[in-house]
């Protein structure tokens, strides 16, 4: 699975957009009209590891887990945006930051990222 930073995007949107700091895991699917759910838990996975995210999942990491036969057991948990994952969202919103960044793996892009922004903000 390559990195998708629209999807990345669109992920930090969708929570920065909805109402309460929470959002459940199927309500934030149903924002997204995604087709492909394996795309969709590899980007939980990539944000919750790069700590854009945390997830109230009791029985697995990020409410996924696949079992012996590869079949996919899932707990309906609430995820929120981390005070990074809010930061990244404002580098990711800047078009020019964007482009820079979207063909680094995400903890350089983060870093990256970071980095532009502040020489941005300084002008």
């Amino acid at each position: 699975m390559k990195q998708n930073y629209e999807l990345i995007k669109n992920i930090l949107l969708a929570m920065e957009e909805y109402p309460e700091y929470r959002i459940s895991q199927e309500k934030l699917e149903n924002m997204l009209h995604l087709d492909n759910k394996d795309m969709f838990i590899g980007h939980i996975y990539l944000l919750g590891d790069s700590n854009l995210i945390e997830s109230d999942a009791k029985q697995s990491k990020y409410g996924f887990r696949y079992g012996a036969a590869n079949n996919l057991s899932e707990e309906n948990c609430n995820y929120r945006m981390t005070a990074r994952g809010y930061e990244f969202l404002e580098i990711l919103k800047n078009d020019t930051l964007f482009n820079k960044i979207k063909n680094y793996v995400l903890p350089l892009a983060l870093e990256v990222g970071k980095e532009l922004f502040i020489e941005t903000i300084k002008g």
